[in-house]
């Protein structure tokens, strides 16, 4: 019974699979004339009911041989030289090597279930690696002329996304890709290297529809077109062709296949020339001189919203205000620009359609350039704490976004807790004075960020409970040496002396357990920190957040962050993505305070919710392939006191138990006050309390 042929020239194949009966069957591998039927070689594996599982044309000029011994439960790989002559045999228990490349070098890739190992040209072991894919395993592998090692997957399959794992000589990673949102069903099981080393990936969407993804050789999207990508395998039937001419007789007869049409297996032409399949790329910019056109010295505006129809999506510039929207599917979408606010005006058109056909397929030079409406400074400053135990350094970001349409000088103040002492920043601070850091900067464009990194010395054991309280104010230069305050950022934080590596935090934070905020509240600031608790360096880290739909997703602002953001995009359906390729995160282990990370950015809330509106948020963060770290969830309710009922009654509910009710769900969203003889009782705060003296109770 033969299972994998794999084509060495017009009328020449190589085909593995068993012969023999259930407890005599061994794993093959012949070369066939498929013109003539004869046999021109082969290579057989073990006995005791072997079965092939891969087969691979070394580059050497030998063959390579792999499947399973023992009805599974172990498995082998067997290599030869050009005249099927044993080279040497291995086998191991639990581990199946599904997926071999056999090497120019004589060397051997085996990769099965999360397993990659280089089996050298002696048949000894140099290295193996094991990829930690929650219930995901390797699908397929191919290495790249510089020896780069390529191997694709799937994860969970009741969760499934496709991805692709880029190793070196030595087995350790150097870069991944990830295909599909969470739920998406996207299940790679082919990998085709092409010519100029570019990938087709090919698999299933969802439960009945084909997946071809063409990638650069990074994995990255690439500009592989296969628009009418058709296999097609002829009508055939089965002739008998003879009897394996091997040392030990084997009763079952060799069937080759004949077909009756012209071929049996027939890709498509196209091939690869370019970057993405179909892609759509520009600029949102300042435009200085007013021409509607992007000129040299223009800057960008980075993290700036486009969305896209259909698909009522938004993907975000780079922080160079560069875009690039590319797609799998081919058809028509209108592009525009979500703008900056109401202080600018377009010098260019306010959106682009562009129909992708199989002749058109990438669209350049799709700019969006803005101008001052009106001059106004408008500065955004931002206070970022790593997560933190008691004592020792602590890594701080601050930061100032410019939003306004003037590029002012100013100052940073940084008021700091007295439980807080300042260690250093790169560069230092213009001046110290007293518990306060001062910092200058000069010129800062249009929706530049401006950060600094600090060090910071926590408190210890001795203050678990107390509350760290410190203030950033931005202050802005009038152009005439004149400072005022334009904006102000709080640091509070009680000290545990034990924190999550990787949560989310919100502000304002609101009041009580539900969070609550005012009504007229304008945005939610959202923080996400994130460490590397691991063994090794992650690569690569990718950030999950689904958006309330109470919110405006278009007008999400990049507040802060501690490594390049290199994409950032939000589905329809509200989840947004932000990506750190390459962020080389070092594990706590080896370096504690460079293994921490995190993104601040900030929405709006629609107007008009409804009063007791709950907004939750909890986020995914994934380093490298590693199943998702889940967050905390923050929760703000929305409260207007205007449709509240504020006049709780007290309800005696006996032995001194005192019950304040409101209407309904109000008595879950709203702090407390009671008081006795109208004295406030401190820490009364709840809507129940125990009277303890006697008096008259209120409370508000």
């Amino acid at each position: 019974m033969f299972a994998y042929v794999d084509p060495i020239d017009a009328v020449t194949v190589l085909v593995g699979g068993r012969t023999g009966g259930l407890s005599t069957s061994r794993a093959t591998l012949e070369r066939f004339n498929i013109t003539t039927g004869l046999q021109i070689g082969g290579l057989a594996g073990h006995w005791g009911y072997s079965q092939p599982l891969a087969i691979d044309r070394a580059d050497d000029g030998g063959y390579v041989l792999a499947g399973t011994l023992d009805f599974g439960f172990s498995s082998f790989v067997v290599k030869s030289d050009a005249s099927f002559d044993t080279l040497w045999t291995i086998d191991w228990d639990n581990f199946s090597a599904r997926t071999i490349v056999g090497l120019a070098d004589g060397s051997v890739i085996a990769a099965g279930d999360t397993v990659v190992m280089r089996i050298l040209p002696n048949g000894q072991m140099d290295w193996s690696k094991q990829l930690h894919v929650g219930d995901g395993a390797i699908t397929d592998m191919d290495v790249l002329p510089d020896g780069t090692i390529l191997l694709a997957g799937w994860s969970d399959p009741a969760d499934s996304y496709s991805w692709l794992v880029r190793l070196d000589q030595a087995g350790a990673v150097v870069g991944t890709q990830r295909y599909g949102d969470t739920g998406v069903m996207y299940r790679v099981s082919q990998l085709e290297l092409l010519s100029g080393n570019h990938l087709r990936l090919i698999g299933t969407a969802g439960v009945d529809s084909v997946l071809v993804i063409a990638t650069e050789s990074s994995g990255a999207l690439g500009t592989c077109s296969y628009p009418a990508l058709i296999y097609s395998l002829n009508s055939f039937t089965l002739l008998p062709a003879g009897v394996l001419s091997v040392t030990t007789p084997v009763a079952e007869p060799l069937y080759q296949v004949a077909t009756t049409g012209l071929t049996a297996y027939t890709p498509n032409t196209i091939v690869c020339a370019g970057d993405v399949p179909w892609s759509a790329s520009g600029t949102v910019f300042a435009d200085a001189d007013l021409d509607g056109s992007l000129d040299a010295g223009e800057s960008g505006f980075p993290f700036g919203a486009i969305s896209v129809s259909p698909g009522n999506g938004l993907f975000f510039t780079n922080g160079q205000g560069l875009f690039d929207f590319h797609t799998m599917v081919m058809d028509t979408y209108t592009l525009s620009h979500v703008g900056p606010g109401p202080w600018w005006q377009l010098t260019t058109a306010p959106s682009y359609t562009v129909q992708f056909t199989i002749n058109d397929s990438t669209f350049t030079d799709l700019d969006f350039g803005y101008t001052p409406a009106i001059d106004t400074t408008s500065l955004v400053g931002s206070i970022t704490t790593s997560a933190f135990s008691c004592s020792g350094a602590s890594q701080t970001h601050i930061g100032v976004l410019n939003q306004g349409t003037t590029t002012p000088q100013g100052v940073v103040s940084l008021a700091l807790d007295t439980l807080v002492s300042f260690l250093g920043s790169n560069p230092p601070p213009d001046s110290i004075i007293g518990g306060s850091v001062y910092w200058s900067f000069d010129s800062l464009g249009w929706y530049q960020l401006w950060q600094q990194v600090l060090s910071l010395n926590m408190p210890g054991f001795l203050n678990l409970g107390d509350t760290i309280r410190s203030t950033l104010v931005v202050w802005a230069d009038d152009g005439n040496g004149t400072l005022a305050a334009v904006d102000t950022a709080l640091w509070e934080e009680v000290i545990t002396c034990a924190y999550d590596p990787n949560d989310k935090l919100v502000t304002p934070k609101g009041s009580g357990p539900y969070g609550a905020i005012p009504f007229d509240t304008e945005w939610l600031t959202y923080t996400i920190r994130f460490q590397n608790t691991g063994n090794d360096t992650a690569t690569t880290v990718v950030i999950e957040d689904l958006l309330s739909n109470d919110l405006d997703h278009g007008s999400l602002q990049v507040l802060g962050y501690s490594h390049p953001i290199s994409g950032l995009n939000i589905g329809s359906g509200g989840l947004a993505t932000f990506r750190f390729d390459n962020i080389q995160l070092p594990d706590s282990n080896v370096n504690e305070p460079a293994s921490h990370g995190f993104v601040k950015f900030r929405v709006r809330m629609h107007p008009g919710l409804p009063h007791l509106t709950e907004i939750t948020n909890n986020v995914g963060i994934y380093f490298d392939l590693n199943p998702p770290v889940i967050t905390n969830t923050v929760r703000n309710t929305i409260v207007d006191c205007a449709q509240a009922q504020l006049d709780p009654q007290i309800y005696d509910q006996g032995s001194g138990w005192l019950f304040a009710y409101t209407f309904f769900m109000d008595t879950m969203v709203y702090t407390y006050q009671w008081f006795v003889d109208g004295t406030e009782i401190s820490g009364a705060n709840t809507a129940d309390h125990v009277a303890t003296v006697t008096g008259e109770y209120t409370v508000q």
